[in-house]
Order: C-alpha cells, then structure tokens, then sequence
C-alpha cells in the first residue's frame, strides 16, 4: 500500500459503474429505441429549458422571416430617397445656372447671386441632416426658391427688335394668292470666307402644287454624336419647269456679340428664327467653308400633296415667329423640335418630341429611318448604307458655289429617281 509522502496531492477514489460482461452489441432497433426515449417530453428538473428553447427558436424564424419581408421594404426607402436627392440636385443646379446666366443682371452679380444661391442650398441640405430643420420647412425653402427663380425668368420677354448679326436681321414670311405663293426675305449670302460674306435678300415666286420634294439635312459640328443642326430643303419645279429648291432652317437669332451656347440656350438667352435661304447658303456654308464637319443630305418619303401640306405648316410657323417671338430651348424648342412638330401630317402618330433622339439632334435620323419617313435609296437598305450614300460635304466641298450645287449633291440620289423612286 502506498503511503503518502510530503508534496503528493491527495487522490480522490472513484468507483466506476460496474460493466454488465452480458450486455449484447447495440442494433439499429436499439438505436432507434434510445433516439425515442429523447425525443419523448422529459418532466424531470431539465424540463423547464424545453418551452424556452422552443420559444427562442420561434422567434428567431419570426426575426429571419420579418428581415426578409423588410429587405425590399427598405431598398425602396432607399430607392426613393436616392430619386429625391437627385431630384432636389439637379432643381438645384438648374436655378443656379438660371442666376448665372440670366441676362437681366450685370456678370459680376450674376456670379455673386448663383454662389449665395448654392451656398444657401448647402446650409440648407446640412441642416436638415443635421436635423436642425424639419423635413417640411427645408422642402419649403427648397420650394420657394425654385419657385422665385422661375418667376424672375418670367421676366425676360422674347423680343424681334434687337441688334441682331449680319444673316439674321430679317425674318421670312409667304405671301399667298390663291396657289402661288411668294416667299419673302430669302437669303442668299455670298461667301468669300466664313468670315466675309455678303448677305442679299430676295423674293421666291412659285406655285403650291409645284412642291415636289423634302430633304432633311443634318450638320454634326461636334466629336459628340448627339450634337448637330438639322433643317430641311423643299424641292419645286419654277415656270420654267426646272428644279429648284430652298432651305428652311430653325436656328438661334442672335444679337451682336453673341456667340451660341447650349448651357445658355436653357435659360431664354436666345430668340428662335426661321431662316429661308438658298441652298447654296445654307447647306454650301456648313460644308465648304467647315472642312472639320460633317452634312448628311436624306430624302423624306412623302407624297406631293404631303409635300404641300408640310410647306404650309412652316409656312404658319413663319407667321407666328413674326407675330409673337419665342425664345429658343436648347432641349424643347430647338431646330430638330421644330421639324417634327410640323411632320405630324406625314405619320400615322405622332411622334414625341421628347425622344431622346429628338432632344439629341444627332440622332434623329436613325429614328426618322426606322419610323420610315426617309426614302431608302435601295430596297431592304441597311441605316448605316444610307447614311454613307447621303454624306454630301466632300462632294460639296469638290463643286464649290457653283450654280448647279443643288442638282450635284443630290448625285447618289438620282439613279433612284430615274427608277421611279420616291420624290426628286
């Protein structure tokens, strides 16, 4: 027997339970016994955790199941306060470029209005995140002051009496007798270079029912496709029986010293005009003296009598510029808005000025194309192989002013004619 000595810690006897040498081999049947036995409710001492555990299981599902019903919940909280806050910054930007640029206040304090404007929108977005200022009062300033700038805009009336550039002090008008009509203040310029020129006036005779023919023409000025002038050319026959045309073009009137700006065309900065000249003048001048750009000439498929019917509502158009002067919107009155308010007649629906291929000039005669207003100069002609046939600035730039100009830019056009195409 071992006896203890010094420094031993003293060992605690344990008597294990006694092994049954008879028990047998545990089964599957027994297995399945015991897991029963378990699964059995237990009344003994630890039976008191059995509803807590059930109750912490349930509701941690309802916890999962409700988080999962918030996730949208809580992205379209997000979504909508992400439109607000983008709605609320450009409604900001906007009002400061209308202080910026409106022409009722010297520049320098037009500078001074637009940074007090954004600074006080600033103070105004981070008080209310500070929670400094109610939801409701801060969309009340934000409110009112949008409201005051479009208001002081209102001020700003659309005149035709203004010291406007060479090229645009008059403006066009028809004078009607029963079918012939007269076009009056026709320009036609005489180009030295873009720079010197002499600008003449005239008056075009001809009769309604010779209108034959429209062309649209698309002038990209810029690396950006969207930006370009679009305008269009009315093709007649004179008493002669020759083929004539003139342009009608929808442009910014502006005033000496003013030099076009898209931002600025935003805010009533310019009046619209209608210019009607020769195409020599107005098609000539964008190609022979622009080497850098780019001029797309495209028949409109229409009919003579739809032909008539299109001269007749710029024709109107013409009138209205004269009576009541509007300001021109680089977004909602521009060149290409003007065109397709006065083409409804030649579709079946009307089309939606508000396209962004509408808006973006550029671009709108991919969709004249697919809305079938262009002529196709082969049948099942792909856009892109029409729009190579219709590019006529290398060719106008190879003629000059010469007299027969309108005829030989329309050359890819002519075998299509001798066809039996549409128009001429």
């Amino acid at each position: 027997m071992h006896s203890p000595v010094a420094g031993d810690r003293p060992t605690r006897l344990c008597n294990p339970a006694p092994v049954d040498a008879r028990r047998e081999p545990r089964t599957e049947r027994s297995r399945l016994n015991d897991q029963t036995v378990m699964s059995k409710p237990n009344h003994g001492p630890s039976s008191a955790a059995s509803p807590q555990a059930a109750s912490d299981l349930e509701g941690s599902s309802v916890a999962e199941a409700a988080r999962g019903r918030a996730w949208p919940r809580r992205m379209g909280r997000a979504a909508r306060r992400g439109l607000r806050s983008g709605a609320l910054a450009l409604a900001v930007i906007w009002a400061s470029g209308a202080l910026l640029h409106c022409s009722l206040f010297p520049r320098p304090l037009a500078w001074l209005l637009a940074a007090v404007y954004l600074a006080a929108a600033g103070w105004v977005w981070g008080a209310r995140r500070r929670g400094r200022l109610g939801r409701h009062r801060a969309g009340g300033l934000w409110a009112g002051s949008l409201v005051l700038v479009f208001l002081l805009l209102q001020l700003i009336v659309p005149s035709n009496q203004r010291n406007w550039v060479d090229g645009q002090q008059r403006l066009p008008w028809v004078q009607r007798d029963q079918q012939r009509m007269t076009l009056h203040a026709v320009r036609h310029c005489e180009y030295r270079t873009a720079d010197d020129y002499t600008v003449r006036y005239d008056g075009l005779q001809f009769d309604r029912r010779q209108l034959e023919s429209v062309w649209l023409v698309v002038h990209y000025f810029s690396a950006f496709e969207g930006l370009a002038h679009t305008f269009v050319s009315f093709g007649y026959r004179d008493d002669d029986r020759q083929q004539r045309y003139f342009s009608i073009s929808a442009e910014v009137r502006r005033e000496v010293g003013e030099s076009f700006s898209p931002v600025q065309g935003m805010y009533r900065r310019f009046e619209l005009m209608l210019v009607v000249g020769d195409e020599r003048d107005l098609i000539g001048s964008r190609t022979i003296l622009r080497p850098s750009d780019r001029v797309y000439l495209y028949r409109i498929a229409a009919s003579a009598e739809q032909v008539q019917v299109l001269f007749d509502r710029f024709a109107q158009r013409m009138d209205q510029l004269r009576r009541r002067p509007e300001f021109y919107h680089t977004l909602t009155n521009n060149c290409t808005n003007t065109i397709v308010r006065q083409t409804y007649s030649l579709t079946p629906d009307r089309i939606n000025w508000l396209d962004p291929r509408i808006v973006m000039p550029g671009y709108s005669p991919r969709l004249a194309f697919q809305l079938g207003l262009i002529a196709k100069t082969r049948e099942g002609e792909s856009f892109e192989g029409l729009q190579r046939r219709a590019r006529i600035d290398p060719l106008a730039r190879e003629l000059g002013f010469g007299r027969d100009f309108s005829r030989q830019i329309r050359r890819n056009w002519q075998s299509h004619d001798a066809a039996g195409g549409v128009g001429r």
